[in-house]
């Protein structure tokens, strides 16, 4: 792997990231493209270097943020680009500085819950930009409070999602593709990603068990449905899973190392799972899925041409640290080192960049990028994390478990 990343290296990068954030004006205030990244990684920043400075500066964006999020009506819903996702933005940081404080109660949970139900019934459960989100959301809020009606509108979710489950020959799936015609939907290809696919509804549907909401009546489907996905699973393949399973024509196309599809998130769903619901056969397929990509370091092997947290190094590099969290086995700490090491390997300061990193966009085509999902704000907070592996509470927006 060569020479170790030394801190002093994180240290520079990180206060390279900071100046570029805080000089940026935002004029998206979505969760993953927005404002909120930046508040989140000046935050964090402020806590563990003890700057004052970036404390008062993330202090100042949300009182901005606040102040933009009265007009409720221009906000799109979904978590990734709209309302659901600053509503979680603001159930995470409510305890954590008083200018959030105040801001939820239950007729937005509600508003989020219609939202969800809306989604769900027709068919649309992706986490980033449909039902999931609000489910999600929900989740979030019910962990904090435990209010009674907040469980009452998860549970309602949890229904039309079992109701929905299609089982078909010992095994069961959601169609995910935003079913229009139901006589289709043996013919669609059915997103098993993380992000927009089956492993994003079963971690949702996994907390829902912890937290005693439904449990019995999710716990039966769940194996049903890992078998499923692990139909289409490829042993010899460079990508053991496809982004998409088709039930009519197999599959046969690559998925990349990546947050949003691909091998590692369906690793961490069966983790999840073997580890919630004490199902340790499950729990060693995961963990082998996951060892089985430690080697895909090339990026022909890996698919892997930025730096961001969704379909970068950065977010592979946190993930790595989520697998080794959930193992303890040391291959997955030298991946977290691996693909940090490329995430300052791929640093670029052409005028496509920010504070050094870019983001992919298509051939010969790349542009600076500030957000969570894609920009500095992600890839900064995974830093941060590489220098206090404790700081990762962050990664509950993107759906992965706090250990």
């Amino acid at each position: 792997m060569g020479e170790s990343i030394t801190n002093s290296q994180v240290v520079q990068i990180i206060y390279r990231i900071k100046e570029t954030l805080q000089k940026k004006r935002f004029n998206d205030i979505s969760l993953m493209d927005g404002l909120p990244g930046s508040i989140l990684f000046n935050f964090h920043f402020g806590e563990l270097f003890n700057c004052n400075q970036s404390t008062a500066f993330s202090e100042k964006s949300a009182t901005h943020l606040v102040s933009k999020f009265n007009d409720l009506e221009s906000f799109p819903f979904g978590y990734g680009n709209g309302l659901t996702g600053v509503l979680s933005f603001f159930n995470y940081m409510s305890d954590k500085t008083d200018i959030y404080s105040g801001l939820l109660d239950d007729s937005l949970d509600r508003l989020v819950a219609g939202y969800m139900m809306e989604r769900y019934n027709k068919g649309d459960y992706d986490y980033m930009y449909g039902g999931g989100g609000g489910m999600k959301y929900l989740l979030e809020r019910y962990e904090k409070y435990q209010h009674e009606y907040l469980k009452n509108l998860i549970t309602q979710g949890v229904k039309v999602l079992l109701n929905d489950l299609r089982i078909d020959d010992n095994v069961a799936f959601w169609n995910i593709s935003k079913r229009d015609d139901i006589n289709l939907i043996y013919s669609k290809p059915i997103n098993i990603g993380f992000a927009h696919g089956i492993p994003g509804i079963i971690s949702l549907l996994l907390d829902c068990v912890q937290f005693d909401i439904y449990k019995n009546e999710i716990q039966k489907i769940l194996e049903q449905v890992f078998r499923f996905i692990l139909k289409y699973r490829n042993i010899s393949g460079l990508s053991q899973f496809p982004k998409y399973a088709n039930i009519i024509n197999g599959n046969d196309n690559f998925s990349p190392l990546a947050w949003c599809y691909g091998d590692i998130g369906i690793s961490i769903s069966l983790l999840k799972y073997g580890a919630v619901c004490t199902k340790e056969e499950f729990f060693e397929i995961g963990k082998n899925i996951a060892l089985q990509t430690c080697d895909r370091h090339s990026v022909r092997d890996s698919g892997v041409l930025d730096t961001g947290f969704c379909h970068g190094t950065s977010g592979l590099s946190y993930q790595y640290n989520v697998l080794h969290k959930y193992t303890g086995h040391s291959d997955f700490l030298k991946c977290q080192e691996y693909w940090m090491k490329k995430t300052i390997e791929y640093s670029n300061f052409d005028k496509h960049s920010a504070a050094g990193f870019r983001m992919y966009v298509d051939e010969d085509l790349w542009q600076p990028s500030f957000g969570l999902l894609n920009g500095i704000a992600g890839i900064g907070l995974t830093f941060l994390n590489y220098i206090e592996p404790e700081m990762a509470d962050w990664g509950t927006f993107f759906n992965l478990s706090k250990l």
